[in-house]
């Protein structure tokens, strides 16, 4: 009886090892890169301090549209987690995307910013973002609020969640992996690569569950992702006005039914507002 104990135990020792390694090891390669290793940390924290982004936010905290900043009327009462590094796209990418292409290299040679979660002290609720990027040779803030869900938020931005995550999905092992954002279909991708394979994990901005015919926090293939947003992209690239919207879930061909004079209104107010964030900004 003793004897068949010990070999019992020795075989629950043996299965969870491995799970446990590649949990660590997934875990240990969401860690970097790392905001505290990166070059410009001096800069950007320098920034934060002067502009205070948390005083801001509660500032306009109608105007960012942000439910969980309602009842937060002090911005000590809230904290930044832990930066997530955002690559943002080029032609190149764009490009890869239609073609299915490889990804990971190209991001890896793309303009990024790192997104700041901001979360409230008290709940522990992440409450928004704001992101940091290098504009004409500075880092300044490109975006104050923030386009992703507080779940989403939580999750990106803690490596063992991701880590988790990806086991779940049945993902135990990993060699490389991107955040990026392409801002027409209005999702942050988490991009991983596995057994020299790419896949694709859209996180939808908003509240937004389903789009292009992808559940936000689902894993699919790139051949997936790219027969699926590759026709959007496109009607996008030969007019750039066709995506001034919100998309529904599954129609690529259609996406944005709305009237000449509402589309107007929509361009006009994004520049009138980014005129009017930039002053305020220049004024914290």
């Amino acid at each position: 009886m003793l004897i068949m104990l010990i070999s019992l135990t020795l075989f629950c020792v043996v299965l969870t090892v491995p799970t446990f390694a590649s949990f660590s090891s997934i875990k240990q390669i969401f860690d970097t890169p790392s905001f505290e290793n990166a070059p410009e940390k001096t800069e950007i924290e320098a920034a934060i301090k002067e502009k205070n982004p948390l005083g801001f936010m509660v500032r306009n905290k109608d105007e960012l549209n942000r439910a969980e900043l309602a009842e937060v009327n002090d911005p000590t009462n809230l904290t930044l987690g832990r930066p997530v590094k955002v690559f943002i796209p080029n032609e190149s990418v764009f490009q890869a995307l239609m073609k299915n292409d490889p990804l990971t290299k190209l991001l890896k040679q793309c303009p990024y910013a790192w997104e700041f979660p901001v979360i409230n002290k008290k709940s522990g609720e992440f409450v928004g973002s704001f992101r940091v990027e290098k504009i004409q040779g500075k880092w300044e803030f490109s975006e104050l609020g923030g386009y992703l869900s507080s779940q989403t938020l939580s999750l990106i931005s803690d490596s063992s969640r991701l880590a988790d995550f990806m086991g779940k999905a049945g993902v135990y092992a990993i060699e490389d992996y991107a955040f990026f954002t392409v801002m027409p279909l209005h999702t942050t991708f988490l991009l991983v690569v596995k057994e020299g394979e790419e896949y694709l994990v859209p996180f939808i901005h908003g509240d937004w569950k389903e789009a292009y015919g992808l559940r936000s926090g689902e894993i699919y293939s790139r051949d997936k992702v790219v027969s699926t947003v590759g026709p959007v992209l496109q009607q996008f690239r030969e007019n750039p006005n066709s995506l001034a919207g919100y998309p529904n879930k599954t129609d690529n061909k259609n996406i944005f039914k709305l009237p000449l004079i509402v589309l107007l209104i929509i361009i006009c107010g994004a520049v009138i507002g980014f005129y009017v964030f930039r002053r305020k900004m220049g004024r914290i």
